[in-house]
Formats: structure tokens, C-alpha cells, sequence
């Protein structure tokens, strides 16, 4: 599995709830794939382009972790955003933005 790849190879992960992705991605805990992949298209300008829904939920994923970093994103971070990562289990040596 890839997280015990990235835990053997000494890289921070950050275990988030299905529930918490969907929230972060869309305001609605409960939302379908379909509306996050709407999200990320969105977020990330790629209107016109096909994406398939695990590749929207793997890119919530990393926008999500783009985010606890502090790196930059193309997207307004907001309130409901900041909330879901406050309730995250931060790995002890990586500090959330």
C-alpha cells in the first residue's frame, strides 16, 4: 500500500476521513464524487478537460495536503477549508499552515 511506503521512507502522512475530503473539497461532508470532481475542475481551471472521479478525489487529496504545507494554491482558502484542517491529526515535526 502506498502509505506504508510513504511511513518506511520516513514521508509524513496525514490520515483524512472520506467524509473530511468531501467537506474540504465541497462545504458538504455528504457531497457525491461527482460534486468534488466539479470542485477540483474548478480549483484547479480545468474546465473542458475529462476527469475521471478518483483522479478528483486523489487531487483533493493533494490540494488538501497543498494546503496543510502552506504551499501556494490557485483557490480561495476558506473558513469551512481552514476548519477541516484544524481538525486533523497533524504528524508530530509537520506543523499545518
Amino acid at each position: 500500500m502506498i502509505v506504508d511506503r510513504f511511513v518506511r521512507a520516513g514521508i509524513p502522512v496525514v490520515a483524512v476521513q472520506p467524509a473530511s475530503l468531501k467537506l474540504w473539497a465541497t462545504s458538504d461532508g455528504h457531497a457525491p464524487k461527482e460534486h468534488v470532481r466539479s470542485r477540483m475542475v474548478a480549483d484547479w481551471g480545468w474546465e473542458g478537460r475529462t476527469v475521471r472521479l478518483d483522479e478528483s478525489d486523489a487531487w483533493a487529496a493533494a490540494s488538501l495536503g497543498c494546503q496543510v504545507l502552506g504551499l501556494p494554491v490557485p483557490w480561495e482558502v476558506t473558513d469551512y477549508r481552514r476548519d477541516v484542517v484544524s481538525g486533523l491529526t497533524i504528524p508530530e515535526g509537520l506543523e499545518a499552515a
